[in-house]
């Protein structure tokens, strides 16, 4: 489900991975051994974790240039604002 979610973000190399190591998640339950069930969990949960990773500060990055290009825009909206120094008397 979750490669389902993601993957249009990640490469065809990484989704390989990915489905390279919930085969081998299968293939030791399969099996039924302890060990290598253990092990692929652990190695196809490092993988999502680095995927998730970059997912999320790729994500991150595009908001923050989004939130930049907004800013910049909202700076050089044409407003004809002039400051002025005012005194009080």
């Amino acid at each position: 489900r979750t490669i389902e979610e993601i993957k249009d973000k990640i490469s065809e190399d990484e989704k390989k991975e990915v489905e390279d190591l919930v085969a081998e998640v299968k293939k030791a339950i399969e099996d039924n051994n302890i060990d290598d069930m253990k092990s692929s969990k652990d190695k196809l949960q490092e993988k999502l974790i680095a995927i998730s990773s970059k997912i999320y500060e790729e994500a991150a990055k595009a908001a923050q240039e989004a939130s930049a290009n907004t800013q910049s825009e909202s700076n050089t909206s044409g407003d004809d604002v002039k400051e002025a120094n005012y005194e009080e008397k």
